[in-house]
């Protein structure tokens, strides 16, 4: 044990020769993804190879929708209509006052419901929705 260890301190660190620092330019150049490079927003230039950080959920904008009676179309075919009353960032939706329509044009009444996000297809707005405008001087 003793002479592995003292063979192991003696050993030199090589440096690499010229087709070892070319492969690994190469791999730098054509292997590691691009979309990772991070650039400066006013120059331009690269900086160092860093992993971006995921983005978080950002609330869906469903504010001018708030409080007024929508339209919506579910995953199956499913059909609801009532008043928006709250969401979160899933998009899911608090709704209250709902009819559900069934598939042979029959109704019921729910009340107030939780639909899920990922199950929801469109809303539709029963009401007018007034955004005022920005543009106008």
């Amino acid at each position: 044990m003793l002479l592995r260890t003292t063979a192991l301190l003696q050993r030199k660190v090589r440096k690499p020769d010229a087709f070892t620092i070319l492969r690994r330019r190469f791999f730098k150049r054509f292997f590691l993804p691009t979309s990772h490079i991070i650039y400066h927003h006013a120059t331009g230039q690269k900086g160092k190879f860093q992993f971006s950080k995921m983005n978080r959920a950002r609330r869906p904008e469903l504010k001018k929708y708030m409080d007024k009676r929508v339209l919506l179309r579910l995953n199956g075919g499913r059909v609801c209509q009532g008043i928006l009353r709250g969401y979160d960032p899933f998009m899911n939706l608090v709704v209250d006052q709902v009819m559900e329509e069934g598939p042979k044009g029959e109704k019921h009444a729910l009340g107030m419901v939780v639909i899920r996000g990922n199950s929801i297809v469109l809303i539709e707005a029963m009401e007018r929705i007034i955004v005022p405008r920005t543009d106008v001087y």
